[in-house]
C-alpha cells in the first residue's frame, strides 16, 4: 500500500501540475483559492514578494521562507501589484491603481505609508530597480499613447529616458544582475508580431531579440551572474519554462505545463526559478522548481 501512495503522488506532480526536467524538482508555494501574481525573491533570499487578491482588492503580501508566515504590506484600501525589492532589502517599489491611473510607489519597512516615485505626466507601471539602486526600469504612457513604452528614470540626476516608439508594446522590463542590460517583452502591432524578449545594453542600444516561430516568447528574469535567463514561451495548448544562455541560445526546457505559466523569478542563490501557475479561472498559486 506505502508504494501504491508513491506512486499516486508521483502521477499527479507529473500530469496535473507539468513535468519538470531530470535536474529539477517541483514544490507548490501557495495554496489558496484566489489568484496571485508577480512573485519576487528578495536579495537576501529570505523573503518572497507577491500580489494577490486574497482578501478582495489586489495588495502586495510578503512570504517568509523561513517562518512560512505570510503578511500584507500594502493597507487593503490600496490597489497595489508588481513589487519588487530595492538592493538592500529597505523598501519595496510597486504598482498602484487609483482612479483607473497607475503610478509607482515605494513601501518603506520602516513607515506604513508611501511615497509617488515620479512627478511625470504619464501612467507608470512594472519597475525593477539597478543594482545600484539609482535607477529604475518600467513601462509607461502618456496621453497620447495607445501602448505601454519602455522607460528608465535616474533619481540622482531627475533624469527620465525612453527607449522604444509608440508602435511597440512593452512589458516585464529586467535589469541584468550587473545592470549592463535591460530585457523586456516586446510586440510590434504594426506586423502582428508575437510576443518576443528585447534586451538592450542599459544606454538603449539593442544586444539580441528572442524570437520563436511558434511560441509566444515573454517575461524573462536573470540568472544571478546573469550569465542566463529563464523565460516562458506558450503555445496554444501548453507553457513552458526555458533557461537558456543571456543571447537565446542553446534553450532548455525545464518544466512544462498545459496550465499557464507567468512571472518566473530565479533565486539569489541561482538553485531555484518561482513562479506563477493556473489551477483553474479562480486560483493561480506560486511554485518553486528546485535544482536537484
Amino acid at each position: 500500500m506505502k508504494f501504491f501512495f508513491i506512486f499516486i503522488f508521483i502521477f499527479i506532480d507529473t500530469f496535473i501540475f507539468g513535468q519538470a526536467s531530470e535536474a529539477y524538482t517541483l514544490k507548490q508555494i501557495t495554496f489558496q483559492s484566489c489568484i496571485e501574481s508577480n512573485p519576487r525573491w528578495s536579495p537576501d533570499g529570505k523573503s518572497i514578494s507577491f500580489d494577490s487578491n486574497r482578501d478582495s482588492t489586489k495588495q502586495v503580501f510578503l512570504f517568509d521562507t523561513d517562518s512560512m508566515i505570510i503578511s500584507r504590506l500594502s493597507s487593503e484600501n490600496l490597489h497595489t501589484s508588481f513589487a519588487v525589492w530595492d538592493p538592500k532589502n529597505n523598501y519595496l517599489v510597486a504598482t498602484l491603481l487609483e482612479n483607473d491611473k497607475s503610478k509607482l510607489v515605494e513601501f518603506s519597512f520602516k513607515t506604513p505609508d508611501y511615497k509617488t516615485l515620479l512627478d511625470r505626466d504619464l501612467q507608470t507601471k512594472d519597475a525593477d530597480i539597478h543594482p545600484t539602486g539609482n535607477l529604475i526600469a518600467f513601462v509607461g504612457k502618456s496621453n497620447n499613447d495607445s501602448d505601454w513604452r519602455l522607460y528608465t528614470y535616474d533619481f540622482k540626476y531627475d533624469n527620465l529616458n525612453n527607449f522604444t516608439t509608440p508602435s511597440s508594446a512593452c512589458e516585464s522590463p529586467r535589469w541584468s544582475p550587473k545592470g549592463d542590460f535591460i530585457s523586456y517583452t516586446t510586440s510590434e502591432k504594426s506586423n502582428l508580431q508575437k510576443q518576443s524578449i528585447q534586451i538592450i545594453h542599459w544606454y538603449g542600444k539593442a544586444f539580441t531579440q528572442i524570437t520563436d516561430s511558434l511560441l509566444e516568447l515573454h517575461s524573462a528574469c536573470w540568472f544571478p551572474t546573469g550569465s542566463k535567463i529563464a523565460f516562458i514561451g506558450n503555445s496554444v495548448d501548453s507553457s513552458y519554462i526555458f533557461v537558456s544562455q543571456r543571447d537565446g541560445r542553446v534553450r532548455e526546457v525545464v518544466f512544462k505545463s498545459d496550465q499557464t505559466i507567468e512571472s518566473p523569478c530565479w533565486a539569489p542563490d541561482g538553485k531555484s526559478i518561482i513562479f506563477t501557475m493556473k489551477i483553474n479561472e479562480n486560483q493561480q498559486n506560486i511554485f518553486q522548481l528546485l535544482t536537484d
